[in-house]
């Protein structure tokens, strides 16, 4: 499998407060709804008490093929592991999980975990999955019109 890891991504804020567990995602400007970045968000939280607001601005077309559900649940869940004092693997292995089970990506946090590009032969992440990576290509063109269904496009069967 070859993934990529554009460098325009995500940047994201995350606040966080005594609460009930609430999390709420704005979207550059916009609250969304964003169940990868929600999923990994409770994964790292389990059962804390925390209400959570997260703010993401994103470089490139939502729906499109760029992974930025992956680079939104990534940032968000990097940010989170830190507010919570947590190794950041937690939030590389949240957002992983994330995006496979809400079927929106196989291997754009592998890419980002690795700076950029993995060619990998075996699957998950780093160290686990058997995977080089590769910052060597810097500029690349990519055009698509029209927004993919990622899940239904992993969940479709072969006849």
């Amino acid at each position: 499998m070859l993934a990529f890891a554009p460098e325009l991504g995500a940047r994201t804020e995350v606040w966080m407060t005594d609460g009930k567990g609430s999390i709420e995602v704005n979207i550059n400007g916009e609250r969304a709804f964003a169940p990868v970045t929600e999923y990994a968000l409770r994964r790292i939280l389990k059962d804390e008490p925390y209400d959570i607001n997260v703010i993401t601005v994103l470089g490139l077309p939502i729906s499109q093929g760029f992974g930025t559900s992956a680079a939104g649940a990534l940032s968000a869940s990097l940010a989170l592991c830190s507010l919570l004092d947590r190794p950041s693997h937690e939030g590389y292995e949240a957002a992983h999980e994330s995006e496979i089970m809400n079927r929106t990506g196989m291997g754009d946090v592998s890419a980002m975990f690795r700076g950029g590009m993995t060619f990998r032969r075996k699957e998950g992440l780093p160290p686990l999955a058997r995977s080089t990576g590769s910052t060597a290509i810097r500029r690349w063109c990519c055009a698509r019109w029209g927004n993919l269904s990622r899940p239904a496009m992993f969940s479709a069967t072969k006849d």
